[in-house]
Formats: C-alpha cells, structure tokens, sequence
C-alpha cells in the first residue's frame, strides 16, 4: 500500500473530512496500487480539484 506517499494536502483533507464525496475508504485502498508518486497526477486520481492558479 502506497498510501505514506499522498500528497500531504490529500492527506489534510482526508484526515479532516474534505475529501471528494466519491473518495471512499475502499476506493482509496483500490486505487492505492495506481497511486502515482507526483502529487499532481494523484490529485487528478482521487478527484481533488486543481488549482486554477498555479502557474499563472
């Protein structure tokens, strides 16, 4: 399980009840052997919205 590397935001959000309402502990465990190592692209998995701002 590659859950030791979320993201510390995703982490924050879990942990305080912000996830996305489809982010489920089962599918989170599903998806934990997809889980990409860049934050960015596992922010796009799990269904975090994307910060309109950066890079801009």
């Amino acid at each position: 399980m590659r859950l030791p590397w979320l993201a510390p935001d995703i982490t924050d959000a879990i942990v305080n009840g912000r996830q996305p309402p489809r982010l489920t502990a089962q599918k989170l465990i599903r998806l934990s052997a997809l889980l990409p190592i860049q934050w960015p692209e596992q922010r796009q998995l799990l269904g975090f919205a994307q910060d309109k701002t950066a890079g801009a």
